[in-house]
């Protein structure tokens, strides 16, 4: 149940934070520490401190952080040791709209400001005499090193704590969206019943939604290939959507815990002047179906036409489907 859901995510998840997609134009330096892109030349610096995500290539996966950005020439330089390969022409990569580990750790020893534990720890020695006790000496060090982790620690804790501030208005502001679609049906016939004749349509089987996936909205979809006129003269939809009553295609999830409206219909819809077939179409929805007693989990869906009617026998709707369209946040 991850893998498929996985990857859809993780792919609009990188698609959101993308500041900018390009592909290489020339060798970067042998050892993988410089990528460039002369189309970056001229532009402003949006590049340093960024995450730099490797698409294709040897280095395909490997994100590095970008140290510094010449607008000059289009070379972006990278934290550290670079990538594990030579960044060629042709390579794609993405900027993305966040930090590395490696600038996070350099911003947080740039707060600190320069450490000067040498220097104290000459300071104390030097004040050591053969007179003094050798344990006390060491605890004195002890000491101070104590007093320098904590420090340390105490300024990583901070800055952690902001990092998981903001990354945590990620996940209640994105939302991620997937289609599920019945099997097809050959044909669905709408007539000219006085009362209505309700038209059972497929099944829809929502799966492979990530694990802790919430959703959020759903509407629903109805497809078909091709729609035929029967009758001699002009025939259309004989009346227009009653709220839970008729004319509206509807959903119910498993349990039967209640027919829902989903697809409203107006007077007059889908009118042909005489007999013909004409090419299909997608109905959208409008009628948000998501929450409890509807769509809510995994789940197979029933999907109907309740009490569908024509002016004249028939309107033919020939091959199709219906589907759900899901936004769901983790």
């Amino acid at each position: 149940m991850n893998s498929i859901g996985y990857a859809l995510a993780r792919a609009e998840l990188i698609r959101a934070l993308t500041a900018y997609s390009g592909i290489t134009t020339a060798d970067g330096a042998a050892d993988g520490t410089t990528l460039v892109d002369s189309n970056l030349i001229d532009r402003n610096d949006f590049v340093t401190q960024k995450t730099i995500l490797i698409m294709s290539g040897d280095a395909k996966d490997e994100d590095k952080g970008a140290a510094l950005f010449n607008s000059g020439n289009g070379t972006i330089t990278l934290q550290g040791t670079g990538f594990s390969a030579q960044i060629k022409a042709g390579t794609i990569f993405r900027v993305l709209n966040i930090s590395t580990v490696e600038i996070d750790v350099a911003n947080i020893l740039d707060r600190l400001g320069p450490l000067t534990v040498t220097d104290n720890l000459k300071a104390i020695l030097g004040a050591y005499t053969a007179a003094a006790p050798l344990k006390a000496a060491i605890d004195t060090i002890a000491g101070y090193l104590d007093t320098e982790i904590a420090t340390i620690l105490a300024a990583v804790d901070t800055e952690v704590a902001a990092i998981k501030t903001q990354t945590d208005k990620i996940a209640g502001k994105m939302l991620f969206s997937m289609d599920f679609w019945s099997e097809g049906l050959e044909e669905a016939q709408i007539g000219d019943t006085v009362a209505g004749a309700t038209v059972s349509l497929p099944n829809i089987v929502v799966a492979d939604l990530p694990d802790g996936a919430t959703i959020v909205r759903a509407i629903l979809m109805f497809k078909f290939r091709m729609i035929e006129n029967t009758y001699a003269g002009v025939n259309k939809l004989n009346g227009a959507t009653v709220a839970a009553t008729s004319q509206v295609i509807q959903i119910q999830d498993s349990a039967a815990s209640g027919w829902a409206d989903a697809i409203n219909f107006v007077d007059d819809f889908f009118t042909f002047a005489e007999a013909t077939r004409e090419g299909g179409d997608v109905i959208v929805g409008t009628v948000d179906v998501a929450g409890a007693g509807k769509v809510d989990a995994l789940d197979t869906y029933s999907v109907r036409w309740l009490l569908a009617r024509a002016d004249q026998d028939y309107l033919n709707f020939n091959d199709c489907q219906v589907g759900l369209r899901i936004w769901y946040s983790l």
